[in-house]
């Protein structure tokens, strides 16, 4: 395939059956990360009579965050039994770049929600949210990096003439070509 100049077809298929994987480490990060302050919100009372978890503006904060997860998994498994039905092709293409995308970027956000519940004490080293953060922040940079490789090859499926976008919701599947790499990508 490389000696053909197909080597992009094999890294995007690679990539795309790493998707579901990397959205759901990013759900076990964002899971730590929950779990750690929720139990923390609790119990810490900041020197008033009764749990911060008491207070609206940390209740709500956290229930953003367990929204955020949630709707994480469920992509990721989406993807995971998409790519499963349908093998490699441009809706599992599509479908491993958005659960990859979608996951990285909400963990790192529902992780920094989380140190805003706990504040500056959350950038100690001592405290595990600061290797959550680091973790959260890296995420959508590796494995094909969200901005330079996963949002391409999702560009590229969807600029298709045949391209459906229905497709997703319905299970289709459409035969991935070289063309669907992404824009700006072909010589």
């Amino acid at each position: 395939m490389l000696a053909k100049g197909m080597g992009d077809l094999v890294i995007t298929k690679t990539f795309t059956m790493t998707g579901p994987g990397i959205a759901a480490a990013a759900v076990g990060c964002a899971r730590g990360a929950f779990d750690l302050t929720l139990n923390w919100a609790k119990t810490f009372t900041g020197a008033s009579a009764a749990p911060i978890l008491r207070n609206q503006v940390v209740g709500y904060l956290l229930f953003d965050v367990a929204a955020k997860i949630e709707a994480s998994r469920y992509i990721g498994w989406k993807a995971a039994n998409y790519i499963d039905t349908n093998g490699c092709e441009a809706g599992s293409v599509l479908m491993a770049s958005i659960a990859k995308v979608f996951a990285t970027e909400t963990c790192y956000e529902a992780v920094y929600d989380c140190m805003k519940t706990m504040g500056i004490n959350s950038v100690d080293t001592r405290n595990p949210l600061n290797k959550f953060f680091r973790d959260s922040s890296i995420m959508p940079l590796y494995d094909g990096g969200n901005m330079g490789m996963q949002r391409r090859k999702g560009w590229g499926v969807m600029l298709d003439p045949a391209y459906d976008h229905l497709m997703l919701m319905d299970n289709r599947t459409m035969k991935f070509k070289k063309e669907m790499e992404g824009w700006g990508t072909q010589f």
